[in-house]
């Protein structure tokens, strides 16, 4: 679907009025900008076709298996995306979690406190960065995470969407506890 939409607006680039011969099209694709030049005289529409499928595949590839989890929520905290690391550290299926659970239903109680006295944070400024949370896996067990989060915003300035990493902190708060446990030694 996203693909079929991304190659209707390469049509806009293939038939519009380009600069010097030169087609441009500009798309952002999981929030990252995706400039794809197309030559009138040199690249066919199959050639461009083939090359923004493959760029999508690359950046799907690069989301989902990203050293950190990220996920994108919506104005209600519903989960509208979830990539598979993330998935992978909590022990959840994405048909689990998409549309069906928010992030505060993933929190300790003592994490959805910190969470929500940081959500004004994220409206105010536009992120928020650092946040020691704990998540609550599929299993039961808690998982010590970094969360660092942006807001989207429509033209009136209103939280459309959040976007976050997550970074499992399971071994640095080993070594913490452990180095405390030398220190008393």
């Amino acid at each position: 679907m996203l693909i079929t939409a991304l190659v209707s607006l390469l049509d806009v680039g293939l038939s519009g009025v380009g600069l010097l011969g030169v087609g441009l099209l500009g798309v952002g694709l999981l929030g990252v900008g995706l400039l794809v030049l197309v030559r009138r005289d040199g690249l066919t529409r199959g050639q461009a076709e083939a090359a923004l499928h493959q760029s999508a595949r690359e950046f799907e590839e690069l989301y989902n298996n990203a050293p950190c989890g990220y996920h994108s929520l919506d104005a209600m905290g519903t989960f509208v995306r979830i990539n598979d690391t993330e998935l992978n550290l909590l022990g959840y299926s994405r048909e689990e979690v998409i549309g069906k659970k928010r992030f505060s239903d993933l929190l300790t109680d003592k994490s959805l406190q910190v969470f929500q006295q940081n959500l004004p944070l994220l409206d105010q400024h536009g992120s928020v960065h650092n946040l020691q949370l704990q998540m609550i896996c599929k299993d039961g067990s808690h998982l010590p995470v970094t969360l660092n989060a942006i807001a989207l915003k429509d033209a009136a300035g209103n939280g459309v969407m959040s976007r976050a990493t997550v970074v499992d902190d399971t071994d640095r708060k080993q070594v913490e506890t452990l180095l405390r446990q030398a220190m008393m030694i």
